[in-house]
């Protein structure tokens, strides 16, 4: 038995304090971080961490004697996080604005920058891993323990525990490189290892041993409950409430029985709704859901696409590319199903330039390739055809559009198909295209130290056109609008900030003010639509859903200000 165990044991035999608060020594950093890294709130994640315990305490005499712990751990801190969540509304927008800083921050270090990108996703990766290559992985990085403690703790050599963690760690890998951010796996350990686990408020683990013994030596309550009343989750009744006043405005004309279904089908969206903007891993559909929708579209290219974006069923995409190889949409999305060294890669992006030959977008993504394989020239090619085209189109629009249909396909309402459909929108080219403008920064720095300050100039000119594209994306979003602001800065810094910008007067420091300015209130839109989010209706969301879809998703935040925003 090891000696997490031991402690355990003394505590359920003796009702120790001592083991118990050891334990909360031992541990409380560990949980306290993958609840911090979940609600994205200090607050918060001491409340979750003291529900852990709690918990803990209540459940000791029934934990067996193969029980690791520290995984256990991590798996109820996750649960409890995600039971906290129900009355954080604004999650998904935490998530993504701290997608965004990992992308728009230059300055960082390359650990810290890669830490910034993987942090939202780490414990959903984590929760995807089978339990013993969980644990090995929590054993390894989370408490820094060497390949031999992991293989005792998991009842194996050290060798098995080292293939196992390397196993895992591949898991990692490919689970962040789907979703945009491509790394090594040696990075990924280092990072994980250096950032995973951090220290607690000095007085929490003192508060969570008083209050988890007092809590678990009291008889009766579920777990549930305990967690319900742990996390306060009164704040969802008011959510609640407000929705069903929503409802009662909507359908006051309406005969009695008219009201109550409307009622059942407006809670039935509003839990949807809350589902969706706390949901830690995307709604999807089953193959089954989805055939009806596929056999009525013939099992074209944009139903096989929706069906493989609604399920994560590779054979969908596969399907796609085997009978529609040269349809721009299909080999957009082959492109980012494949590692950022694949051969494979390289055919995909020669595809994509011959199926699309007027989107910049695929010249775009073809010179990060060649930057990335060392081949400086053909990017500078690949650049200066770029600049020469005015279309610049990631599909965005048909992905929401086909998402949407593909869900209300499958039952879902007009409100809940919506929000599923512009929550799940993918942008892995933003993290790509923003490495691009690192390249090719770095390109002009290079130039200007050899004495090239033409070409350097040059570099930094195709570098502003990139960041300008952005405000040519058809329904763009908020975060490629910063993105794309991000790298005309970047450009914009590495200039003389007292030479001119445009010809109308304007220099480069003044342009960079301007930057500033519009970053800032972009900032602000984003927090105060989010603000809002609870106070919406499904109705609220079919319309913001209409505006990002023809407007662009500024349109919708600044039509939620104004209609909520004075009340």
């Amino acid at each position: 038995m090891n000696d997490d165990l031991t402690l355990l044991r003394e505590f359920v035999r003796n009702n120790s304090e001592v083991a118990f608060a050891a334990l909360v020594a031992r541990h409380v950093n560990l949980v306290y971080s993958v609840a911090l890294r979940q609600v994205g709130d200090a607050h918060l994640a001491e409340e979750i961490t003291q529900a852990v315990f709690i918990i803990l305490a209540r459940k000791a005499d029934s934990l067996g004697d193969k029980t690791i712990l520290p995984g256990w751990l991590c798996r109820t801190a996750r649960y409890a996080s995600a039971n906290a969540l129900t009355v954080q509304r604004r999650r998904q927008r935490r998530e993504q604005e701290a997608f965004m800083q990992s992308i728009l921050n230059e300055a960082e270090p390359m650990h810290e920058e890669t830490w910034n990108q993987i942090a939202p996703l780490l414990d959903g990766a984590m929760e995807k891993l089978g339990q013993k290559d969980h644990d090995a992985l929590v054993l390894r990085f989370f408490e820094n323990k060497n390949f031999a403690e992991v293989g005792v703790a998991l009842g194996a050599s050290e060798d098995a525990a080292k293939m196992r963690v390397n196993r895992a760690l591949e898991k990692l890998r490919n689970f962040f490189t789907r979703r945009g951010v491509s790394s090594t796996t040696a990075i990924i350990a280092g990072t994980i290892s250096a950032n995973s686990v951090q220290a607690a408020p000095v007085a929490l683990a003192k508060s969570v041993t008083a209050v988890a013994i007092a809590k678990g030596a009291a008889a009766g309550g579920s777990t549930l409950t305990l967690m319900k009343g742990a996390l306060k989750i009164m704040a969802w009744t008011k959510m609640k409430t407000a929705i069903v006043v929503s409802a009662c405005v909507l359908f006051t004309a309406g005969t009695t029985t008219t009201l109550v279904v409307q009622h059942q089908i407006t809670r039935r969206e509003e839990k949807l709704i809350d589902q969706i903007l706390h949901a830690t891993k995307p709604i999807q559909l089953t193959v089954m859901q989805i055939e009806p929708y596929l056999k009525a579209n013939g099992r074209n290219a944009p139903s096989l696409l929706s069906a493989f974006r609604a399920t994560g069923d590779q054979t969908l995409l596969q399907e796609a590319t085997d009978k529609y190889p040269d349809d721009p949409q299909v080999i957009f999305a082959a492109i980012h199903q494949t590692d950022a060294f694949d051969k494979e890669r390289r055919q995909w992006l020669d595809a994509f330039k011959q199926s699309a030959p007027d989107n910049a977008l695929a010249n775009y993504l073809s010179a990060l390739d060649y930057f990335k394989s060392g081949k400086t020239d053909h990017a500078l090619q690949e650049l200066a055809v770029a600049a020469g085209k005015s279309q610049f189109q990631d599909y965005s629009a048909d992905f929401i559009r086909g998402n949407e249909e593909v869900f209300r396909n499958a039952g879902y309402s007009k409100a809940e198909a919506k929000l599923i459909a512009g929550g799940q929108l993918q942008l892995p080219q933003l993290v790509e295209l923003k490495q691009l403008n690192r390249d090719i920064v770095d390109l002009a720095k290079a130039d200007r130290q050899s004495g090239n300050e033409a070409s350097a100039q040059s570099a930094l000119q195709m570098d502003l056109a990139l960041g300008k594209r952005f405000d040519q994306t058809p329904v763009e979003s908020l975060l490629a609008q910063l993105v794309g602001i991000a790298i005309e800065r970047n450009a914009l810094n590495a200039m003389d900030s007292n030479s001119p910008y445009d010809n109308n007067g304007q220099t480069v420091k003044g342009q960079l003010a301007q930057l500033a300015q519009q970053e800032a209130a972009l900032r602000k839109l984003i927090q105060q639509s989010g603000n809002l989010w609870p106070k919406m209706s499904p109705q609220d969301w079919i319309t913001y859903n209409d505006h990002w879809t023809t407007s662009g998703e500024e349109a919708a935040a600044q039509w939620i200000v104004s209609k909520y925003g004075r009340k």
